[in-house]
C-alpha cells in the first residue's frame, strides 16, 4: 500500500500549487502595472477593463460625477488586494501540501494554515460582495435615505450568503478540528 509521501498524485498537486506559487508575483507585477498605468490615463472611462477580478457588479457608471474620476484606480487597487490574498491563500495551501507529502498531515500547523486558507476565503468574499455596494450606496446619486439602506442591507446579505464565505468558514472549522485531533494524537504518544 502506497503511503501519502509517495503518491504521485500529491507529487502532482503539490507541483502544481508551488509552480503557481512562484510565477503568481510576476503575473501580479505585469498585469497590475499595466492596468494601474492606464487607469491614470482614464479619468471617467469605463472601469470594466481595469476590474480583472469583477470585484465591480457594474461597467460603465452613466454621467460620473467629479468625486468618481478615481474609480478606475479604486478598481485597480482592490484587485491588487485580491490578488495578494490569493498569494497568501496560495503560500498557505503550499506548506499544508508540502506537510502532506512528507506525511505529517494531521498536525497543529496544519490546522494553523487550513484557517489561514478559510480567514483569508472569507476575507476575499467580504471585499468582492461589499465593494460595489458601497462604492454604489455611498458615492453614486441614490434618491433615498431608505434606497441607500436597502442597497447595504442586501450588500450586507449578499455576504452572509455567499459561497466563498461559507467555503471559508467551513475551511477555518476543518483547520479546528485538526487542530484538535492533532493534540489527542499527542495525549495519545504521550500515554503509550
Amino acid at each position: 500500500m502506497k503511503t501519502s509521501g509517495k503518491s504521485s498524485l500529491i507529487k502532482f498537486v503539490f507541483a502544481y500549487i508551488d509552480l503557481i506559487y512562484k510565477i503568481f508575483p510576476l503575473i501580479i507585477l505585469v498585469v497590475f502595472s499595466i492596468l494601474f498605468i492606464i487607469s491614470l490615463d482614464s479619468v471617467g472611462k469605463d472601469i470594466g477593463m481595469y476590474d480583472v477580478l469583477n470585484v465591480f457588479t457594474f461597467k460603465k457608471i452613466v454621467g460620473m460625477e467629479n468625486h468618481l474620476k478615481l474609480l478606475p484606480i479604486i478598481a485597480v487597487i482592490l484587485n491588487l488586494l485580491i490578488f495578494v490574498l490569493i498569494y497568501l491563500a496560495l503560500r498557505q495551501v503550499r506548506g499544508f501540501i508540502k506537510n502532506v507529502y512528507e506525511e505529517s498531515a494531521f498536525s497543529a500547523k496544519n490546522g494553523e494554515r487550513l484557517k489561514w486558507v478559510g480567514i483569508i476565503l472569507a476575507v476575499i468574499a467580504v471585499i468582492k460582495q461589499l465593494a460595489p455596494v458601497i462604492l454604489v450606496s455611498f458615492f453614486l446619486p441614490v434618491p433615498t435615505v431608505t434606497t441607500r439602506i436597502l442597497i447595504f442591507a442586501m450588500g450586507l446579505l449578499s455576504v452572509v450568503f455567499n459561497v466563498y464565505m461559507i467555503a471559508g468558514l467551513f475551511v477555518v472549522v476543518i483547520g479546528q478540528i485538526m487542530i484538535q485531533g492533532a493534540e489527542i494524537k499527542e495525549e495519545n504518544d504521550l500515554t503509550v
